[in-house]
């Protein structure tokens, strides 16, 4: 119950914050100076989160190669 109520709560602020913007007047990047950074935010999040899948499948990979290895030497 407590989760649902906060639910709701969140998406009336989100609302009402939402209707504030629009509502605004101006719809240029004046008003928004992180607009101009979160471009670069997004790139970063997805070089690590493209970096740690590299070593994430890398080192899933040495170790398939290793028992491999192994399984040909005692085979």
């Amino acid at each position: 119950m407590e989760s649902e109520y906060k639910i709701t709560e969140y998406t009336y602020r989100f609302l009402k914050e939402a209707e504030k913007v629009f509502h605004s007047g101006t719809r240029s990047g004046e008003n928004r100076p992180e607009r101009a950074t979160k471009g670069r935010k997004v790139s970063d999040k997805e070089e690590y989160f493209l970096e740690r899948n590299k070593t994430t499948f890398l080192g899933k990979f040495e170790a398939a190669e290793r028992t491999a290895e192994e399984g040909a030497r005692d085979g």
